[in-house]
């Protein structure tokens, strides 16, 4: 059977489209540290390759000879929370087995329950270790213990966990570990252990166990193209290569959202039926659509972490191109870092895939986009030749606004970003599925700009895109109303010269609540650069 692009599970040689997992890391580093018998953590975000790298490293360091490797999943041992007996007795038995399996010793698996008996959980991992390498007539090659999910473990069995660790790291390899591996989403030196609500037993627990910790970065666009490369040279079908940074740019690099989009495509959507087809761009674009389009269960979850008040908090800001009024809680931080929903970057806090920037906002605002549903006719915005009015929608929006920012807001929780909330609603209920658009906004920016593609049919049957650009921006109140309309229009225009378009609208939201209304809207037309701009006030 051919290999075929994976999302779900560790990848595995022969059956997936994987780059080598080992390439991604320092190994010089590694057996340095195993060599000196350190312990250390490899941690990043979810379903970024943490696994597939220490299947990969348990067979390297395994044919080496040096060391004995075992890899152990405590995912198990999650429920257990503050039941140590249970949690202990659980990892104890994944171990056992794993060592029958990968290195044909029955000993653990006949005494591992015998000793938790005599012990007790809170000294059987030492135990068990120190009788493992005891009863060894011969010495075998010290151990290496890889330990997957640790994050997942809590309360009184985590802390277990850690102490015994802690504690058998004095022994050495003779009768304990020659090194520690801990995976997870959080590095064991920055995990809080929590016993009962809002009460912690010991905080960065992990601080004096590992000595480094190991990121595991998103792909860059060339090892983006090298797993296309493996595609192309077992199947015959090329990649266009401008389809190469589109998927860097809709997926920002995440390795499960690079290998969604190219099962999207390939498989979902048929693009790999006919190998003589070359993949291009415009089909990486229609995977996207139809990703976004047919994840339900997947934006169920993400709409559960959306609701969280915590995270909206944080994002708002974020939405709107606004600056926080106070900095989140670093844990807030870290959270939506680990889920990949935002990024630092040099200017300062993004969603760093374009695939997030749409999918956010769409998510945050489906129960306005419903209310649109009922109230708002999007034929009604589709001329008789089949082009888009895209003016029509934006005096619109400019109507929907002040007619219902009051109550909408409140209703959807959306106050203080009604104004961006209701801006991306609108454009998908009237784009439905013959428009797309495209989303950029960071924090503090004070803007986010859009760009639409709207599909129409000409007379003769030939398919037209006709493309808008429209900027919501911020009224800054520190410059005068011309000099921040004409900084406006230099931005605006800017993003637009990027984006060959039909239309350019701008849109200034002031927030100012001691103005009317009467003094906040207005329309104008400009052109800067040669580029004629239709300015709306909010």
């Amino acid at each position: 059977m051919s290999r075929y692009f994976n999302i779900t599970g560790p990848n595995r040689e022969g059956e997936n489209f994987s780059l080598n997992p080992l390439k991604r890391i320092d190994c010089e580093a590694i057996d340095s540290m195993i060599a000196r018998k350190r312990y250390f953590t490899v941690c990043s975000p979810r379903q970024s390759g943490k696994t597939t790298l220490l299947l990969a490293l348990q067979k390297k360091i395994n044919s080496e000879g040096k060391y004995r490797c075992f890899y152990c999943n405590v995912e198990a041992a999650q429920a257990a929370g503050n039941d140590v007996q249970s949690g202990i007795r659980m990892i104890l038995s994944r171990l056992a087995e794993q060592a029958e399996i990968d290195f044909k010793d029955p000993w653990p698996y006949r005494n591992f329950a015998s000793v938790l008996e005599h012990v007790g959980a809170e000294g059987a991992l030492i135990a068990f270790f120190e009788r493992w390498r005891i009863q060894e007539e011969t010495p075998l090659p010290p151990i290496v213990l890889m330990l997957d999910g640790i994050d997942l473990l809590s309360g009184m069995s985590l802390a277990s966990v850690l102490r015994q660790i802690r504690t058998g790291q004095i022994s050495g390899p003779r009768l304990f570990l020659q090194s520690a591996i801990f995976c997870g989403v959080h590095d064991i030196r920055d995990m809080d252990i929590e016993v009962e609500e809002n009460k912690l037993l010991i905080g960065r627990s992990g601080s004096d166990i590992r000595e480094k910790a190991i990121v595991l970065h998103n792909f860059a666009q060339t090892e983006i193209k090298e797993l296309c490369e493996q595609y192309t040279a077992e199947t015959g079908q090329a990649f266009q290569e401008n389809a190469f940074p589109r998927i860097y740019a809709l997926t920002g690099g995440r390795p499960w959202l690079v290998n969604a989009i190219l099962c999207e495509a390939l498989y979902e959507m048929g693009f790999g039926k006919d190998s003589s087809k070359t993949i291009t761009s415009g089909m990486i674009e229609a995977a996207k659509d139809h990703f976004i389009a047919r994840q339900d269960a997947y934006l169920e979850q993400l709409s559960m972490k959306l609701a969280d008040t915590s995270v909206r908090t944080t994002l708002f800001p974020i939405l709107t191109g606004g600056a926080w009024k106070r900095r989140p809680p670093q844990e807030d931080l870290d959270y939506l870092e680990d889920l990949e929903l935002i990024r630092r970057s040099p200017t300062g806090w993004i969603i760093p895939s374009a695939i997030y920037r749409e999918l956010i906002p769409r998510v945050m605002g489906r129960a306005l986009k419903d209310e649109l549903a009922h109230i708002v006719d999007r034929t009604d915005f589709v001329k008789p030749d089949g082009r888009l009015n895209f003016r029509g929608m934006v005096e619109l929006y400019q109507k929907l606004f002040c007619e219902n920012f009051l109550t909408w807001g409140r209703r959807y929780e959306l106050e203080g970003v009604l104004a961006q909330m209701l801006l991306f609603a609108l454009l998908h209920h009237i784009l439905g599925d013959r428009g797309r658009m495209e989303c950029d906004y960071a924090l503090g920016t004070g803007r986010v700009d859009i760009s639409v593609g709207w599909v129409f049919t000409l007379e003769n049957g030939e398919r037209r895109q006709e493309r808008f650009v429209i900027e919501l921006r911020l009224y800054d109140h520190t410059k005068s109303h011309e000099a921040m309309v004409l900084h406006g229009l230099a931005q605006t225009v800017a993003y637009a010269q990027l984006h060959p378009t039909q239309d350019v609208f701008m849109i200034i939201l002031d927030e100012d609540d001691s103005k009317t209304w009467y003094d906040r809207l207005f329309t104008e037309e400009h052109v800067h650069n040669g580029v004629s701009v239709h300015v709306y006030g909010l």
